[in-house]
């Protein structure tokens, strides 16, 4: 009778094969020369990896028996969850919850409005116009809440508007010339 040794599930052989034994009496006997046992070496799971929004993972090339790591990416907040490779080549676990973390309030001069950018997340957007007092001279500024906590993007270009409403008259009062061509400031 002859007995194969091969590798386990999870396993492939990284030589030449799998290695006969032979029944000799009440006895197996291995081969006289070369290797008593097949090189086996583990199998990378291919399946089942951490996924969602905002997950990271170390999992590439993890593999039977073997363990990694799924945890947040910059930006979002979360715990991280440990995964195994199995020997079916996939990996199992729970990926972790990620939620987008709030950016830093948006600082721009005093001719922007912000009030669009308040309380946006990883990911998120928003437009930037103008204050009160100010005209758009094209279209509104898009910002992005970036993983770093601040926003990126580039403002618009506000014009200051003349000053035309509640000047000053009367009988009594005499209003000089440098208000009529006056504008926010």
């Amino acid at each position: 009778e002859v007995c194969v040794l091969a590798c386990a599930d999870g396993y492939e052989i990284s030589d030449a094969g799998p290695v006969l034994y032979t029944c000799s009496g009440s006895a197996y006997a291995g081969p006289s020369s070369g290797a008593q046992f097949p090189a086996c070496t583990p199998k990378n799971c291919t399946s089942g990896a951490p996924n969602g929004r905002g997950v990271a993972h170390d999992c590439a090339g993890a593999a039977t028996g073997g363990t990694c790591t799924a945890s947040c990416s910059n930006g979002y907040t979360g715990n991280a969850t440990a995964f195994s490779c199995a020997a079916t080549g996939e990996l199992s676990g729970t990926s972790p919850t990620c939620v987008p973390s709030e950016c830093r309030p948006l600082s721009l001069g005093e001719a922007y409005r912000t009030t669009a950018c308040e309380g946006k997340t990883t990911g998120q957007t928003c437009f930037v116009d103008c204050a009160d007092g100010w005209s758009l001279a094209k279209k509104p500024g898009t910002y992005a809440c970036a993983a770093s906590g601040d926003f990126a993007g580039s403002p618009p270009t506000c014009l200051p508007q003349p000053c035309t409403e509640a000047i000053p008259s009367g009988a009594d009062l005499a209003v000089g010339e440098d208000c009529s061509s006056l504008r926010t400031l």
